[in-house]
């Protein structure tokens, strides 16, 4: 079943907890809500908004902007079974996520790439915001 929201109460939503237990609840991708967010002109919290909440800091929530005409009150969201999606399907499909974020622990990169990324990171950017390594010289 689908669940339909006001602007309003999808803002406060998106401001009550981290956009990725949002996206476990609504069996989505962070980016889904980001996206859903965007047609409907919800600002979302910048990141590391909750670290520094959750640290006891000062963190700053923008306000809900005006919606323009042209943006519907309603935000509606299909339950994953009107995506054609099983449950299994979805947790799959997460843990899959959550495993390409990881850090690959014990890897070695090639020694062309290790040399590659060290000059890249101690390359200067060019005038145009650019950065690149020439040919090696012996």
């Amino acid at each position: 079943m689908a669940r339909t929201y006001s602007r309003r109460e999808f803002y406060d939503l998106v401001w009550s907890k981290p956009i990725t237990h949002i996206a476990k609840d609504f069996a989505l991708s962070d980016v889904a809500i980001h996206k859903i967010c965007r047609k409907h002109q919800i600002s979302t919290p910048p990141p590391g908004y909750w670290a520094k909440k959750n640290a006891g800091k000062t963190a700053v929530q923008t306000k809900l902007p005006k919606a323009p005409r042209s943006t519907t009150d309603n935000v509606t969201i299909a339950a994953p079974e009107l995506r054609d999606e099983t449950a299994a399907v979805a947790a799959a499909r997460e843990m899959a996520r959550v495993r390409a974020s990881d850090e690959p622990v014990g890897v070695i990169p090639h020694p062309i790439i290790e040399r590659t990324l060290a000059e890249l990171r101690a390359a200067s950017p060019s005038h145009r915001g650019l950065v690149s390594v020439g040919p090696r010289r012996h």
